[in-house]
Parts: C-alpha cells; sequence; structure tokens
C-alpha cells in the first residue's frame, strides 16, 4: 500500500515538473548553462574538456558531474541541448521526490505527513522552476539526498560508512559547496559512533584527494576557477559587482528563509538527527550568505539544495511538534503569514515586481503557506485529511502560479538568438558571426551566447572564469591584447568599472572602432577590419 501511494506521489510531483516545463519550454536558461554545451562540444570533437581548445583543458565549470551529463545531452540532442537539460533536470527532481518520500515515511511512519514534506520541499518555484536554469540545481539535489539517505541508515556499518562518504564526494563533484551539507549532517547523527566516523573520514578524504589530484593534473588547478573568482579572500571581483552582488544575495535569503521556516519550527522539536540535519543546512547556508559572491543566484538557487536536510530534519521533528498545542501552531502560522506578505509587498522577496529572472507571482506564496497549513493541522493520523486533497492543493497551486499558456519548442541557436534580446550586452553577436567567419580571438565578460555561437573561435573570457592565466596572475589587458589582436572586442559589463577603465587607456584599444554604443558591453572591431565589417552588419544601426 505505501509503495503504490509513493508511486502516486511521485507520479503527480513528476506530472507538475512536465507541465513546469512544457509550459516554459522556451524560456532561456541562465547564460552560464551555455557554457556546459561548448565544453560537451568541444569534448565530443577535440577529446578535451577546454573552453578554447588549443588553450587546453580548463577548470572553468564547477560541476564536473554536470559536465559529463552535458556531454551525453549534446551527443544525444545536438541541436537541442537546452531542451533536453530541462527535461534531465525535471527527471532528477522526479527520482528526489521517490527518494524524499520514502525517507520522510520510514522517519515519520506516517504518509501523510510524508507526502506533505515532500510536496513542501520539491513543489516550491525555488526547486521545482530550476529546471528551466540549465545549471545543476537539480542534480545537485538529488545528489544530497542519496548522500543524506545513506548518513540515515538503519544500522550504520562501516561499509555504509564508505557508501555514504562516497555519496558525499558524489555530491562535491556535482557541486563542491553542496557537500557541506552530508558531510555535517553525517558528522551530527554519527557523533557517538566513532568506528563510523573515522571510516567516513578517512573514505572521504582519500577519494576527493583522489579527485583533486586528477584534476590538479590535467586542468592545472585542483579547485575549479569560479571558487577563486566569487570567494571572500580570493574574490577579483570589483567593488561594483559584489555591491551588486551583496544586495541580491539579501533578497535571496530572505526569500530562502521564507519557504524554509515552516521546516525549522518542525525540526526544533525532533531528535539529534533532526537538529543534525538543521545544522548541516544552516552550515551550508552560512557559508554562501558570508563567503561567496552570488552571480546569477536567482530565485535563491544556490540555497536550495538545503531544503532537503531541512525537510527530513521536520521529518524527525513532526512527531513531537504535530502533538503538542495547536495554538503553538496557530500563532506560528499567523506570524509566519503576516511576515511574509509584509515581505512581498515591500519587495524584501521575490515577487512580482521583481525582474524577470527572479520573479515570483503571490500564488506560489498562497500554495506553500496552504501546504504549510495542511501539515501543521494535521495532528493525530485519524484527523488527517485526504492525500488526494493535499495533491489536489499543490496542482491547483502549480496551475494558479502558472496559468496554461503556448510554448514554442526552440532549437539551441533559437535560444541563443532569444537570450541575446534579452540583454544588452551581446549587441552585435549575430553580426561578428556573419561578417567575422574566420575570426580567431573574440574578447567578452558574458561569454554564454558568444560561446556557444562561435564555437569555433577563441573566446577570451575577461572576467576570467575560464582563463587560469586571468584568473590566478592577473596580467594587465595590454600584455594579452596586443599579443590576441582580437578580431571583435565586447567591453567587459560595465560593472567592471576599474577594467573598463584599464582598457579606456590602453594601447591596444586605440586599434578598435567602436560599433555599438548602446550596451552595457559595447562591441569594437579591429581598425582594419572596420569598414568591411559596417558594410556587412545588418544589426549595429539600431544601436549606434
Amino acid at each position: 500500500m505505501e509503495t503504490r501511494r509513493r508511486w502516486l506521489l511521485t507520479g503527480v510531483v513528476a506530472a507538475e515538473l512536465a507541465y513546469v516545463v512544457v509550459r516554459n519550454l522556451d524560456v532561456t536558461p541562465y547564460d552560464d548553462a551555455y557554457f556546459f554545451k561548448r565544453f560537451a562540444l568541444n569534448f565530443l570533437h577535440h577529446g578535451s574538456l577546454a573552453w578554447n581548445p588549443p588553450d587546453g583543458p580548463v577548470h572553468g565549470l564547477t560541476s564536473q558531474l554536470f559536465a559529463i551529463v552535458a556531454v551525453g545531452l549534446a551527443a544525444l540532442a545536438p541541436a537541442h541541448f537546452v531542451v533536453a537539460t530541462k527535461v534531465f533536470l525535471a527527471l532528477c527532481l522526479a527520482a528526489t521526490a521517490w527518494l524524499v518520500s520514502g525517507l520522510a515515511l520510514r522517519i515519520t511512519g506516517r504518509f501523510d505527513v510524508a507526502a506533505a514534506l515532500t510536496l513542501l520541499a520539491l513543489g516550491n518555484p525555488l526547486v521545482s522552476w530550476c529546471v528551466h536554469t540549465g545549471m545543476e540545481t537539480a542534480l545537485a539535489i538529488l545528489c544530497v539526498t542519496l548522500a543524506l539517505g545513506a548518513t540515515l541508515e538503519a544500522e550504520l556499518t562501516p561499509r555504509h560508512a564508505a557508501r555514504a562518504a562516497l555519496l558525499g564526494v558524489l555530491v562535491y563533484l556535482c557541486r563542491p559547496d553542496a557537500a557541506i551539507i552530508p558531510v555535517l549532517a553525517f558528522l551530527g547523527v554519527n557523533v557517538r559512533n566513532r568506528r563510523a566516523v573515522a571510516v567516513y573520514g578517512v573514505t572521504f578524504a582519500l577519494a576527493l584527494g583522489a579527485c583533486l589530484l586528477v584534476f590538479r593534473l590535467y586542468y592545472g588547478t585542483a579547485l575549479p576557477l569560479p571558487f577563486y573568482l566569487k570567494t571572500a579572500g580570493w574574490s577579483r571581483y570589483e567593488t561594483a559587482v559584489t555591491r551588486l552582488g551583496m544586495r541580491d544575495k539579501l533578497v535571496h535569503l530572505a526569500t530562502f528563509a521564507l519557504f524554509a521556516a515552516p521546516f525549522v519550527w518542525l525540526l526544533r522539536r525532533g531528535s539529534r538527527a533532526g537538529l543534525a540535519l538543521g545544522v548541516a543546512a544552516l552550515g551550508f547556508v552560512a557559508y554562501h550568505a558570508l563567503f561567496t559572491t552570488e552571480i546569477m543566484g536567482y530565485r535563491s538557487r544556490f540555497y536550495a539544495p538545503a531544503l532537503i536536510p531541512l525537510g527530513l530534519g521536520a521529518a524527525f521533528g513532526s512527531g513531537r511538534a504535530l502533538t503538542s498545542a495547536r495554538s503553538q501552531h496557530a500563532w506560528f502560522f499567523a506570524a509566519w503569514v503576516l511576515l511574509s506578505a509584509a515581505a512581498y509587498h515591500f519587495g524584501v522577496v521575490a515577487a512580482a515586481a521583481s525582474a524577470a529572472p527572479e520573479r515570483l507571482l503571490y500564488p506560489v506564496y498562497v500554495t506553500h503557506a496552504a501546504l504549510a497549513g495542511w501539515l501543521l493541522a494535521a495532528g493525530d493520523e485519524q484527523e488527517r485529511r485526504g492525500l488526494f486533497g493535499l495533491i489536489a492543493l499543490s496542482a491547483l497551486g502549480t496551475l494558479a502560479a502558472l496559468p496554461p499558456r503556448n510554448s514554442a519548442f526552440p532549437s539551441d541557436r533559437e535560444f541563443l538568438a532569444k537570450s541575446s534580446s534579452e540583454v544588452t550586452t551581446t549587441r552585435g553577436i549575430f553580426d561578428v558571426e556573419r561578417c567575422l567567419p574566420l575570426a580567431k580571438n573574440v574578447y567578452h565578460s558574458e561569454i554564454g551566447v558568444p560561446g556557444l555561437l562561435l564555437p569555433e573561435t577563441r573566446i577570451v573570457d575577461l572576467a576570467g572564469l575560464m582563463s587560469r592565466s586571468l584568473a590566478l596572475e592577473h596580467p594587465s589587458f595590454d600584455s594579452y591584447c596586443t599579443r590576441d589582436r582580437p578580431e571583435a572586442l565586447f567591453l567587459p559589463h560595465q560593472n567592471y568599472a576599474d577594467l573598463n577603465r584599464e582598457i579606456a587607456g590602453s594601447r591596444c584599444i586605440a586599434d578598435y572602432t567602436k560599433m555599438v554604443q548602446r550596451s552595457s558591453s559595447p562591441l569594437y572591431v579591429r581598425n582594419d577590419l572596420a569598414d568591411d565589417f559596417r558594410r556587412c552588419a545588418r544589426d549595429i544601426q539600431r544601436w549606434q
């Protein structure tokens, strides 16, 4: 009976995810998502996980596991990689729903509570809508769930501890920062089992050390280059970038806290295991809050994996919490709903007035509150409402948040055109493709669209994400610009004020003619190519 109900719940989650995918199939991914296809194509065509094959392999992708997935998706769907990625990420979340419901059921012994926790953890837009990012978030959530499942084994033998450690390393390979969750959770849950902790620590250290050694030998750096650029103490991002990132980070933290609050309320009454899971989630959130510069952290995607340990921690606390005085839950629920409404109204959290990548309409908050209210009012099992009512509430909430609409089935080429039209930073890029077909070098700081649109061109990332030299050595602009003599040069995004000042005063930029004025990253073309480029170009006249 319980297995059938788990399949029913998983099927409902999968159906909602399918709706989210199909309804917004033409929604563009994040710019960084295009990185994965360029790496995948270079691996398939040149046998190297390189951004620019002539430069050799580079540790520019944070998620090595998703890079492997990308190679497979690029081979299977070379013209529809973005759509294939969305389908794959949705499948990851559907598999996570099966795992979370099973773990929550084992912990609580009540399917109604397990179902509500699963829908709260995976049905909210911070998780379910991440299928459209093109990033590894959904895969990371699946890997975290697998690792926590191994940590919560009923009988923890040394073999189980070693397995949990290896799954922790798998989480690292998918998203290094997320490894904080399974490591802290294992130590907290098994703090009294010294043998298990020792086996876990040795296995984790050896496996992770081997991976880092391989990366050091293959890429030249053990850690991904984004770590050096986005981590406090290492970061070389400019003040304007970090200041904007801090403002966005506060919104992301507030939005995440709002969705996580019901879990925290329940897990506070839990066992040591439940509290350990809460501490693991807190450690992960604190790491990002204190030490990282969030680039494209839309809809709290950096914090989303923490919802899994919080949901499982709430499962441990639900037994005592749901049999306590209901007046306590009523006070919490009323305060939480009022605070949420105020935060939404004043734009403290992602709201309807937020920029498009952040935007969340009020029905998603109402649905989350309704699911949490259902759970907090569940009481004894005999008083529970029907499972079908819970499922209907979740489904109706999804429809209210995302009313039906017609969606196209774009090719990757069409996604690139749409992504370019949504920003000003790549104005003129299609003229570069058309009019400089033999271009060897193109410079930009926003490299997703250029990297995929110009697959045979060496794209130099001025921010340094794809260059060991730029990320770690910080050479002068003139030193590499005069060497490469790029055919086209997009100034770095206007937020890179210091770098733009350096370029403006450089000798190299004197050899270039500005082709696009109205852009956050104006396009320049080398002087000897400028006249022919103007005669050929079709788009740049719109942005003079």
